[in-house]
């Protein structure tokens, strides 16, 4: 009897006690990049930069590899060319900021949040969020986000479910920005506080 009275004790614990929340991985851009579980793609690709952020000083930039001196690319950036205001990221980019493997396969659910500030031509050159996995055949990309358009210059915060990929397969979390030939006189795409958190 008491043997049961404890596990009824033990099971209504379980059902009451909140879940426990746990980071899996946040990145702020505000020490060395690219950082732990993080690799970046592309030639001109991510860096990190501060000439704007979310929170903190720095956030990452799409192009920030196309000059290695900020202050003569901000010059070139936020100067004037031909009397007008000239504003770049660069054409053909195939730009990818990748944050994992991540394990997802024992929490109950997960969740992927973050920043970005996205500035190009419309539908053409776009920011998008992918889930990568490798699968024993083939690498599976799925898009969980999408960002174009002119818009005004302001951060938007983002949140989405990751509860379709707690399987036993890791994950790879991919921000990839791709522009084609023409019209890139916009600030292009920027990112901050990613965070991906689970409950177990």
């Amino acid at each position: 009897m008491k043997k049961i009275s404890l596990l009824l004790i033990l099971l209504l614990a379980v059902l009451i006690l909140p879940a426990a929340t746990v980071t899996i991985f946040e990145e702020g851009f505000e020490g060395t990049f690219p950082g732990e579980k993080t690799t970046v793609n592309g030639d001109p690709t991510w860096d990190d930069n501060n000439h704007t952020a979310k929170t903190g000083s720095w956030s990452a930039w799409c192009s920030g590899t196309y000059y290695d001196d900020w202050d003569e690319y901000e010059d070139y950036i936020y100067g004037y060319e031909d009397g007008e205001e000239s504003f770049h990221y660069q054409d053909e980019m195939e730009a990818k900021l990748v944050f994992g493997p991540f394990d997802l396969s024992s929490y109950s659910s997960a969740t992927l949040s973050f920043a970005s500030l996205v500035s190009t031509e419309e539908d053409y050159d776009y920011l998008v969020v992918n889930i990568v996995r490798n699968l024993p055949e083939n690498q599976e990309e799925s898009p969980i986000h999408r960002e174009s358009g002119e818009g005004e210059e302001l951060w938007n915060e983002h949140s989405i479910s990751l509860n379709e990929y707690l399987g036993s397969t890791p994950i790879f979390i991919s921000f990839e920005f791709h522009s084609d030939s023409s019209e890139h006189s916009y600030l292009g795409a920027w990112i901050d506080d990613v965070k991906l958190v689970g409950t177990r």
